[in-house]
């Protein structure tokens, strides 16, 4: 039961943090053009493997 509780409150606060991230990231994109997001994401596609590592 114990584990239980200590899981959930883990994925709580996982759950908090990557809503947290999520949120400035968006407010970071929120003015870019379509042009530029697609760099950002042909950019990503190209590093996040490298990062997985």
């Amino acid at each position: 039961m114990e584990n239980i509780i200590i899981r959930e409150s883990i994925d709580h606060i996982y759950k908090k943090t990557m809503d947290t991230e999520l949120k400035e990231l968006l407010e970071i994109l929120k003015g870019s053009t379509k042009k530029e997001l697609a760099l950002i994401k042909d950019i990503s596609r190209l590093i996040l493997p490298y990062l997985k590592k």
